[in-house]
């Protein structure tokens, strides 16, 4: 009898963990970090050299095809050597949070990949230091869009080359004069890769 009951614990126990198992793997949520290259576009890329820029988001899938993104972007520039003088050791750095949507399609038949796009708001500042001073704009609305592709590399992580382009003003204010007529807006085009993990 006392075999018996152990074995039917021991059963029961299988059956809640492997449950539990099924459970938590089936949570509809995504990590993904990317590094790639910032391209200053614009009257912004006469001020800022391509930089490096580093981004984390976490994605909660509503759907199989529709999610919503919420992650951190962080953005480095050497200064031009265009705006003359002598620039030293003066930096950009473009921070802020992202928030938005992504849409993810069927694959190619074929072929193991997943197309995506997305598009959302972006809550970025940009500041300008060297060794000795910085100076930091305030954080302003902009937006962000941008597509690639999930390329499985296991069964629930993939990698993630995509482009994308982003915008805002930090100078933008809703009293029209109080607008800079020499404001500019921080305009990039992203080219990046990143690695996806699904729960």
């Amino acid at each position: 009898m006392k075999k018996t009951t152990t074995f039917a614990l021991a059963a029961l126990a299988a059956v809640a963990l492997t449950g539990t198992a099924k459970a938590q793997a089936s949570l509809p949520l995504s990590f993904e970090g990317r590094v790639g290259a910032v391209i200053p576009t614009g009257d912004w890329g006469d001020l800022a050299k391509t930089g490096y820029g580093l981004n984390g988001n976490v994605t909660f899938n509503v759907t199989p095809i529709v999610g919503i993104y919420g992650g951190y972007t962080w953005n480095r520039f050497d200064v031009s050597d265009d705006l003359g003088g002598d620039v030293g050791d003066a930096k950009f750095t473009e921070q802020g949070f992202d928030v938005g949507l992504k849409a993810r399609f069927a694959a190619p038949t074929g072929l193991p990949l997943t197309p995506f796009f997305r598009a959302g708001a972006i809550f970025h500042k940009v500041k300008i230091s060297d060794s000795d001073a910085s100076f930091s704009s305030d954080t302003k609305v902009g937006f962000d869009v941008g597509a690639g592709a999930e390329i499985a590399i296991a069964p629930r992580i993939s990698l993630t080359p995509q482009v994308g382009y982003s915008q805002f003003n930090p100078d933008s204010s809703d009293d029209e004069e109080l607008d800079s007529e020499d404001s500019i807006d921080v305009s990039n085009i992203h080219l990046g890769v990143g690695i996806n993990i699904r729960l």
